[in-house]
C-alpha cells in the first residue's frame, strides 16, 4: 500500500508532467493570438492613416486587399467591406456614398478590435495641415519665462 508520501510524490510529478506540456502550449497560442491582434492593428492604422484621401495610395489599396482575409472570423467587418469594395467598383458613384460605406467598415473594425471608446465621429475626424497652422504656437521661452 502507498504511503502518503508516495502519493504526495505522484501528484507532483503528474502536475510537472502537465506543466511541462500545457505552458508552452499556452504560450505559443497567446503569442500567436497577440501576433493576429497586433496585424489587425497595424491594418487599422493604415486605414486610418489614409481615410480622407481622394486618392487611393499602394499601401492603403494594400490594406484594403487584405480586410478579408486578416478579419475573416469577423463577418461584420467583411460585410461592410464588401459593401464599401462595391461602391468603389462603380465609377459614378458619389464620393459621399463612398465615405459613408468606409466609415461603416471603419467602425465594425473598432469594434472588432475592442476600441470601446472609438466612434463613427472620431474615425470620422481628421487633421489638417491648415488646422496645425492655425493653432496658434507656444514658445518654450515664453514658457520659461512665466516659470522660474
Amino acid at each position: 500500500m502507498l504511503c502518503l508520501q508516495q502519493y504526495s510524490q505522484i501528484i507532483t510529478n503528474i502536475l510537472l508532467l502537465i506543466a511541462i506540456t500545457i505552458i508552452p502550449l499556452l504560450v505559443y497560442h497567446l503569442q500567436k493570438w497577440r501576433d493576429i491582434y497586433q496585424e489587425k492593428c497595424s491594418l487599422f492604422h493604415v486605414l486610418m492613416s489614409y481615410r480622407k484621401n481622394d486618392v487611393f495610395y499602394p499601401e492603403f489599396l494594400s490594406a484594403l486587399n487584405v480586410v478579408e482575409v486578416v478579419f475573416h472570423k469577423h463577418q461584420k467587418v467583411v460585410q461592410t467591406f464588401r459593401c464599401y469594395r462595391d461602391v468603389c467598383m462603380i465609377p459614378e458613384s458619389p464620393s459621399g456614398v463612398r465615405e459613408q460605406k468606409f466609415l461603416d467598415m471603419m467602425s465594425e473594425i473598432s469594434k472588432a478590435l475592442s476600441f470601446r471608446r472609438l466612434y463613427r465621429n472620431d474615425i470620422q475626424k481628421v487633421l489638417s495641415e491648415k488646422d496645425i497652422s492655425d493653432c496658434p504656437t507656444i514658445r518654450l521661452k515664453d514658457i520659461c519665462k512665466n516659470n522660474p
